[in-house]
């Protein structure tokens, strides 16, 4: 049996975040070394754009783990990769909130952009992938041996 449709979008958009969060990493270090000022300021700069970066890639080693454990069929992928997408929602979606009057579109479109992503991971075709509560519970190792 081929790999269900719902499946490979969501795992292709986990690949799509952890390809984001790769190229946003690369962008905050170029940001940090091109940095203006005084070599104090600059050496600072960089030292918190290098902490900045580590910190974006950490998160793309999330999402590309989330991806693999989809890509495998694997109860576990989508059970870390629905708690990832949830906390990364919930973060976005308070940032947005406590912005008050600083927050502007591109917050809130990317807050609730967040929040579909983590939807997808509950939508019925995912959950009838794996979740055995609800009846199917031989659906992952139907498809994955087919």
């Amino acid at each position: 049996m081929k790999r269900p449709n719902y499946l490979s979008v969501l795992g292709g958009v986990q690949w799509m975040l952890a390809l984001l969060c790769v190229l946003l990493a690369a962008s905050v270090l170029y940001l940090g070394y091109t940095a203006h000022g005084d070599r104090a300021d600059r050496e600072e700069a960089i030292r918190g754009m290098r902490t900045g970066a580590a910190l974006i890639a950490s998160g793309a080693l999330l999402y590309a783990v989330a991806a693999i454990g989809l890509w495998r069929r694997e109860r576990w992928g989508w059970f870390f990769g629905a708690t990832l997408n949830v906390l990364v929602a919930g973060f976005f979606l308070y940032d947005a909130y406590e912005g008050g009057a600083t927050t502007d579109a591109r917050d809130i479109v990317l807050a609730l952009s967040l929040c579909g992503v983590a939807l997808m991971f509950f939508a019925p075709p995912a959950l009838r992938l794996f979740r055995p509560s609800l009846g199917h519970s031989n659906a992952v190792n139907a498809v994955r041996h087919e």
